[in-house]
């Protein structure tokens, strides 16, 4: 007996943003940011100058879903988000609606720590 399952996936159209590597100066960039999702996951790839920066978030959980950062799929490491303020670059817990912030993600054993915010 055989058994057919259909996984779709799909991916959003590419947007202009700003990025930030946060390290040293953290100097907002320009950027092309490219998302998608399919059977379990959502994908976000930062794209900042000729770098890529691949942030992964599983959705088949109920409270805590395992995110993973990387500068390749090869390199992938388990990473927390946050918010920074866009004015401050401190970090808010609980964002207000009419606020604009940074969304990041930080490798929880790594140094990759990066942010982005739509345009």
């Amino acid at each position: 007996m055989f058994v057919s399952i259909s996984a779709f996936a799909h991916e959003n159209p590419d947007r202009k943003g700003q990025c930030l590597i946060v390290s040293g100066k953290n100097s907002p960039q320009p950027c092309v940011i490219s998302s998608g999702g399919g059977a379990g996951g959502m994908y976000t790839i930062l794209n900042i100058n000729k770098k890529q920066y691949h942030i992964e978030e599983s959705t088949m959980c109920e409270d805590d879903c395992g995110i993973s950062l990387g500068s390749d799929l090869n390199h992938m490491k388990d990473a927390s988000h946050y918010y920074l303020d866009a004015k401050t670059k401190k970090i808010v817990k609980e964002p207000k609606p009419s606020s604009t912030v940074w969304n990041c993600y930080k490798q929880v054993r790594g140094n990759l720590n990066v942010c982005y915010a739509l345009r």
